[in-house]
């Protein structure tokens, strides 16, 4: 009778008070919430198999959670009931923001008897202690127990109700998780979220359930006031998401479904259409940071279905009286003329890191893309009538870049998410028409698709989206490598914070891609999340070049009098020579006699303005023209050998050139264009042979030609080779310094250093002054220039391995220690802005380095080569180009 009475209470508990499903406690109004399918098995997985979670684990926040979470596995793990309880019974996590702003966290278990208390109890205070439990309060019929956790400033809150486990650490919480099951409609009653539950997996690591009417605020605590709108349209994107979460070693696969209603007031149905192929990363850069791509099966019928869209969320007055005033002011049917030959595919791109609107695109796909720019023209036409101003035009390549000139345009046609491109320049490329802020972008990514450097040809990309469907209604991409200066200034204060001090953790995240397709009456919805720590940056050169051969010496410059732009000269290691347009290919490769052995000199042989090409080898001097053809009588045999690279001067920029170079009897000849040797002129001999370039500088109208043999002897002459400068007494001339007029102070006109790193200055009578910066090594680089841009030079010196940069007083601005001995002289150059560089190329690891006033520069370009370089604007459009060797291959970066 005992153990009938027995059996009988404790069956009368389970019947006056069943056990109800987990979900019951879920307010409908949780933004998110997460079902663990097994939780133990989940902690265990993230933490021992798991590389992407070890990663995370270093952020302090998530590490001090990751450390409770494993202390409590230990005690789990130790106590059977609790863990046979966990090892069978999911438990579920649900985000509840409040009103202020704060997130609170509600966690839920749902156990198979309604009152477990007691076995509860006992477990907290084995794992807090006995004296843990503090106050134990009554809510309704529900007992209510405040737990001081060890590391938390907040108790925790937990009740055992109806057969539930329901804890937080605000009290609130947990009330409103037991009004919810004792007052309020379950949430598994609504039949949408019925429907969508249905489709949950079973055998995954977690169900993750994403309400978008509540989901909004909860997002917007979490990001910056300038994107408000932005988040506030995530409240009726749709109703609900239900995604399967599986955890790999490096990545999260969440796959599942969305619903809407039947309404017209939700945005994804406006997508009710077949998911079309992603085509568009095909034509974009390679460095893609954010992309946004749709896929229309019909878009004239989505065209029809946002405007229902809009005037169902009361936006529709906002947006079409902007479409109407711009179709009233310039006599327009933008249906015509723009929307009518819309394809399959509308995106917009971004390839910045911070200033995401100067680096944008907005693509259209057009079904007959000869017609869409007739129809485009229509509309610059339009638009001239109206203002009177003639159109924007400019011809790039087999490109024409024009504009419509309407401030706003793309968003006032197509809505707000079409506001990073507003002023309208456009191309047309394959089947698209692509529109950005500024003409520069739009060669950018002519530039690259030409190369084959867009994003469908980037190894990374490529192996990312292996695991996303090539077929989507909505597709967006972001690369968190480089996107997240722009993502980190548009989250809250605290966890911007967050960002910036772990930016080398996120870094080593690879990418996102969620995607939407249209099936079945609801959207199956892919969300893929890649941890890559060994991720490979693509080749951020512009272009690459590949010659027959490694390269010989260094590239350089030479401006094309046809184009205006610059091209680039190179030569191989077989004595062949090459003629490199702006973009990067070949016009013409011819062989020499021998291999160059001087720089490249621009002269105008015919003075009518067509520039050829000057240089010389050790027995010939070589002219030749634009179109790879000798010049007159070149190459010319020299009499004798030549020592020395030639120097070609044109003292009164009249065309009437000098060459001067030394030949192997030592002696200095001074030669005109046609290799004539000039008359007057004093071939003085040298007291050894002279290997090293003669150096020209102007000081008072007076010419000054620096001689320098190789026993470091200097000699100073004329313009006839008479003696300029009797030098008081020889000093041994460093072999990597040149001489500079001295702008610091008044201890001589010219400096340079000696084979010991003194600073030689040389009066204008000759006498020698020193001063010592340190002790330098007899091959150490020495130069003077203004790197700080305050029109004042510093004494830069790069001796072997260390870069040290002096002021005037001798004080140390910066120093920097490379890995290896730098063995090419450093390059000083001018940027944006005016800004003044110093690049230092370490051939050993194959590695430019560049340094401005305030030490390291460009850190994250990945500038890669071996040889001297030269730096200019291809385009002349303002933007520092950067031209390398690396083997056979001659590389263009961008400097920005």
């Amino acid at each position: 009778m005992v153990g009938v009475g027995y059996f009988g209470f404790q069956y009368y508990k389970v019947y006056k008070n069943p056990v109800i499903p987990a979900i019951h406690a879920i307010s409908p109004e949780t933004p998110l919430f997460i079902e663990f399918k097994k939780p133990l098995q989940t902690i265990k997985k993230l933490n021992y198999q798991t590389d992407l979670w070890t990663e995370l684990a270093n952020v302090r926040d998530i590490n001090e959670i990751n450390q409770q979470l494993l202390v409590l596995n230990t005690y789990i793990l130790q106590e059977d009931y609790i863990r046979n309880l966990l090892e069978k019974q999911p438990m579920i996590i649900a985000v509840l923001p409040d009103d202020s702003g704060i997130n609170n966290i509600l966690y839920i278990i749902e156990f198979k008897l309604p009152n477990e208390s007691i076995n509860i109890d006992h477990f907290v205070r084995k794992v807090n202690g006995e004296k843990s439990i503090l106050m134990r309060k009554k809510y309704k019929d529900a007992d209510v127990l405040m737990v001081n956790i060890a590391g938390y400033k907040n108790l925790l809150n937990y009740s055992v109700y109806r057969g539930l486990f329901l804890a937080s650490f605000d009290e609130s919480v947990v009330h409103g998780a037991i009004d919810q099951i004792d007052e309020k409609q379950p949430l598994d009653n609504d039949d949408y979220f019925k429907r969508l539950k249905i489709t949950a997996g079973k055998n995954v690591d977690a169900n993750i359930y994403i309400n978008y009417n509540y989901i909004a605020r909860w997002v917007s605590s979490l990001t910056s006031k300038d994107i408000l709108r932005e988040v506030s349209e995530l409240g009726s994107f749709g109703l609900w998401t239900e995604t399967d979460l599986i955890i790999k070693n490096d990545e999260l696969l969440i796959n599942g479904y969305t619903i809407t209603s039947d309404t017209a007031i939700y945005y994804l149905n406006n997508f009710q259409q077949d998911p079309q192929l992603i085509e568009i990363p095909e034509i974009l850069p390679y460095d893609i940071s954010l992309l946004l791509h749709f896929g229309f099966e019909d878009f004239n019928s989505y065209q029809q279905s946002i405007k229902v869209y809009y005037s169902d969320n009361k936006k529709w007055q906002e947006y079409n009286s902007s479409f109407q005033a711009v179709q009233k002011k310039y006599n327009l049917d933008l249906y015509e003329l723009l929307i009518s030959w819309i394809g399959n595919e509308v995106a917009i791109a971004s390839t910045g890191n911070v200033d995401i609107k100067s680096n944008s695109f907005v693509v259209l796909h057009a079904n007959d893309v000869k017609g869409a720019i007739e129809k485009l023209d229509r509309i610059i036409s339009k638009v001239k009538t109206k203002t009177g101003k003639n159109p924007y035009q400019q011809v790039f390549g087999d490109y024409m870049i024009k504009k419509i000139d309407i401030p706003g345009f793309l968003p006032i046609v197509f809505g707000s998410k079409f506001s990073l491109v507003e002023n309208n320049y456009f191309i047309a490329i394959k089947d698209y028409i692509v529109f950005a802020n500024n003409p520069k972008q739009l060669i950018y990514l002519v530039n690259n698709f030409y190369l084959q450097k867009t994003l469908s040809e980037n190894f990374n990309y490529l192996s990312f989206s292996n695991n996303i469907s090539d077929r989507s209604n909505i597709y967006f991409y972001c690369n968190f490598r480089n996107s997240i200066g722009y993502l980190t200034n548009h989250l809250n204060p605290e966890l911007k914070k967050v960002f910036n001090q772990n930016r080398r953790i996120i870094s080593n995240f690879e990418g996102l891609a969620v995607q939407f397709s249209y099936d079945n009456e609801m959207f199956y919805t892919s969300i893929y999340l890649k941890y890559n720590p060994t991720y490979q940056e693509m080749n951020p050169s512009n272009w690459e070049v590949e010659l027959d051969a490694p390269l010989y010496g260094k590239p350089w410059f030479i401006r094309n009098h046809k184009s205006g732009r610059l091209n680039v000269v190179a030569f191989d290691d077989l004595s062949n020579m090459y003629l490199i347009d702006q973009n990067g290919i070949i016009q013409w490769k011819i062989p020499l006699m021998e291999e160059p052995i001087s720089p490249v000199y621009p002269i105008d042989y015919y003075k009518n303005g067509k520039i050829q090409y000057l240089f010389n080898t050790k027995n010939y001097l070589y002219l030749i023209d634009l179109n790879g053809n000798y010049v007159a009588d070149y190459p010319i045999k020299l009499i004798t050998s030549t020592t020395s690279p030639v120097v070609v001067l044109d003292y009164e920029n009249n065309r009437d050139y000098r060459l001067l170079m030394a030949l192997a009897d030592n002696r200095i000849y001074n030669f005109d264009k046609h290799v004539k040797q000039i008359e007057g002129w004093n071939k003085f001999p040298a007291k050894s042979g002279v290997d090293q370039q003669i150096e020209y500088l102007v000081d008072n109208g007076k010419d000054y030609l620096f001689i320098t043999d190789d026993k470091g002897n200097v000699l100073c002459v004329n313009r006839k080779g008479e003696e300029r400068l009797k030098l008081k007494r020889q000093f041994k001339k460093a072999r990597n310094s040149k001489f500079y007029i001295n702008r610091t102070n008044n201890k001589g006109v010219f400096l340079t250093t000696d084979e010991k790193g003194n600073l030689v200055y040389i009066t204008a009578d000759g006498k020698i002054n020193k001063t010592s910066f340190g002790d330098f090594d007899k091959d150490h680089f020495f130069l003077y220039k203004d790197l700080s841009g305050n029109n004042v030079n510093e004494f830069i010196f790069l001796d072997k391995e260390k870069l040290i940069v002096l002021d005037r007083f001798k004080k140390l601005i910066y120093s920097y220690e490379f890995k290896y001995d730098i063995t090419i002289r450093p390059i000083f150059f001018k940027g944006k802005g005016n800004r003044n560089f110093l690049a230092v190329v370490s051939a050993k690891e194959k590695k430019v380095y560049i340094f401005d006033k305030n030490g390291l520069a460009f850190t994250d370009l990945g500038i890669k080569g071996t040889s001297e370089f030269i730096t200019g604007s291809l385009n002349n459009d303002e933007r520092i180009n950067l031209i390398i060797g690396s083997n056979n291959k001659l590389m263009n970066y961008l400097l920005e």
